[in-house]
C-alpha cells in the first residue's frame, strides 16, 4: 500500500523548512523534498539574517555566524549603499 501525504514541500531552505515544520505541527502529514541527500546537513542561504529571521526561526545552536553590523551593497553601476546596525 502507497504511503499518502497531505502537502509536498520542494526545497529545504530557510523558508521549505520552516512551511514543513509548520504543517507538520498542525498535524498534516508533510514530505520534504531537496536535491540535497541529507537536507540536515546544511542550510544555504545568502549568510545575512534580518532581525526577523531570527526571531522567527529556531535556529539550531553553533549554526550561526558572528553578527554583522556593517554591510555594503554595490549597484552593477557602481554606487554603493551602506547600512550599519547597532544592533
Amino acid at each position: 500500500m502507497a504511503e499518502t501525504i497531505d502537502v509536498l514541500v520542494v526545497g529545504a531552505g530557510l523558508a521549505g523548512l520552516e512551511t514543513a515544520r509548520r504543517l507538520g505541527r498542525s498535524g498534516l502529514s508533510v514530505a520534504l523534498a531537496d536535491r540535497k541527500a541529507d537536507p540536515g546537513s546544511g542550510v544555504h542561504t545568502t549568510g545575512i539574517f534580518v532581525r526577523r529571521s531570527l526571531e522567527d526561526f529556531e535556529f539550531p545552536p553553533d549554526t550561526l555566524g558572528p553578527p554583522i553590523s556593517q554591510v555594503e551593497l554595490v549597484a552593477p553601476g557602481g554606487a554603493v549603499v551602506a547600512l550599519r546596525s547597532e544592533r
